[in-house]
């Protein structure tokens, strides 16, 4: 769907939509393939309606215990953390400005922008995270636990459909 006020749609690359659902498989995947996204073969680009209707649906398949956004937040976690060892001995500010960039690039729109405030205090900005605040949180979280210990994360909204996520430690 396109979004008249700012003249572009909103949409996740493909090779990131097969990152998260790189683990689905069997009757999930088929209702993932009714949803618009094949697991398999993703296409090149995935709407972000189409992405956050497929991450609800995994994420009560995947954590039918949790809320949806707290499964969405275990599923961003769970996708940083397969990715073997990406952020593992870098400092903070490294792994920060290394995921900053790579968003970047799974989805233009989101616009990720992350400044010290501090000697031990991070903000990262994201202009247009529609509803998946948590997911995203996940993935700050994944990406930040590999750096060192006691990193916090906690995100607020930012305008109509950006976050900010603070990140701190001690």
């Amino acid at each position: 769907m396109a979004d008249g006020a700012v003249g572009f749609e909103r949409k996740f690359s493909g090779q990131f939509v097969g990152r998260v659902f790189a683990e689905v498989e069997g009757a999930l995947a088929q209702s993932l393939l009714r949803a618009g996204i094949d697991v398999k073969a993703p296409r090149e680009e995935i709407s972000v309606e189409q992405f956050a209707q497929g991450l609800s649906l995994y994420s009560r398949s995947r954590f039918p215990e949790l809320s949806v956004s707290e499964g969405m937040r275990r599923v961003g976690f769970e996708t940083v953390r397969r990715s073997k060892g990406k952020y593992d001995g870098k400092t903070l500010d490294e792994a920060l400005s290394i995921s900053a960039s790579a968003l970047s690039r799974v989805g233009p729109f989101l616009e990720p922008q992350v400044h010290a405030h501090g000697e031990r205090h991070y903000v990262a900005h994201f202009d247009d995270v529609a509803y998946l605040h948590t997911f995203f949180l996940g993935l700050l979280e994944g990406v930040t636990s590999s750096t060192q210990p006691n990193v916090k994360v906690k995100w607020s909204p930012e305008g109509l459909s950006g976050a900010r996520y603070d990140v701190t430690f001690s």
